[in-house]
């Protein structure tokens, strides 16, 4: 993820320069923060988003019980 976010910030220079790239940075984490918040909030106060967000989690832990025993190679690659 520090890739993506390097990758981000080089363009934002290049495109905005130093002072305006830090503003638009900052904004931007800024409204992650905030979707962060909100999201927390309506987990606490949505029966129906907290019971989905539940079950989702708990098919992803079992899928991941159940892909443990395998070996995934990354970025696409086959074993030869």
């Amino acid at each position: 993820q520090n890739a993506y976010v390097e990758v981000m910030w080089k363009y934002m220079l290049y495109r905005y320069g130093y002072f305006e790239s830090a503003k638009r940075f900052c904004e931007l984490i800024k409204i992650m923060l905030d979707e962060i918040t909100l999201s927390s909030t309506i987990n606490d106060n949505n029966k129906v988003h907290n019971d989905l967000l539940n079950k989702i989690t708990e098919e992803t832990e079992r899928s991941l019980i159940i892909d443990r025993c395998q070996d995934i190679p990354l970025w696409g690659k086959t074993e030869t």
